[in-house]
């Protein structure tokens, strides 16, 4: 419908002429993969009434150690201390599938939050056959990344102490 507004002699008054406008249509929402919406249930899903960052992480973690995605995602996400959790979904597919490049060895800089969730990872022996695997994974990605991103060298040590410790591998490693 065109609304003119006419002054009381009949003369137009402006030139605004007012209408219907079609809405563009949305695009359609993205469907979330059904292993990350698992993953996702299991903040809500848990039989404790309470459960640390850290356990709710390493529950996700398992559940995600073989889980690869293709998903075009172009940011980079800078959190202190991130998890699962603190990411949204297209932050976190943008993560499963830049780890599944580094596990093929193409490392590319993407931020140091997706490098240290892939670090807490290899801590806690996420997608590792044993503890002396994750150590030569997380030495290797640190150089590669280190490489890239020279601030995760500060942290690559302190790193590779606390697994070979906690994990008991042989003490020559901390002379490395």
């Amino acid at each position: 419908m065109v609304w003119e507004w006419r002054l009381a002699d009949g003369r137009r008054r402006g030139r605004n002429l007012y209408g219907d406008e079609a809405i563009p249509p949305q695009p359609p929402a993205e469907k979330t993969p059904k292993l990350l919406r698992a993953m996702r249930s299991l903040v809500k899903t848990s039989t404790n009434f309470w459960q640390s960052r850290s356990e709710l992480f390493l529950k996700q973690a398992r559940l995600m150690a073989n889980y690869e995605d293709d998903y075009d995602y172009r940011g980079t996400v800078n959190q202190y201390f991130p998890t699962y959790d603190s990411l949204t979904d297209p932050e976190l597919r943008g993560y499963f599938t830049w780890r599944t490049k580094v596990r093929r060895g193409a490392v590319e800089r993407r931020g140091m939050s997706y490098a240290a969730l892939y670090v807490y990872e290899l801590l806690a022996l996420v997608g590792c056959t044993s503890p002396m695997d994750a150590y030569e994974r997380l030495h290797s990605f640190g150089r590669a990344y280190g490489a890239l991103d020279p601030q995760i060298l500060r942290y690559l040590k302190d790193w590779e102490r606390a697994l070979i410790i906690y994990y008991g591998l042989s003490p020559a490693l901390l002379e490395e």
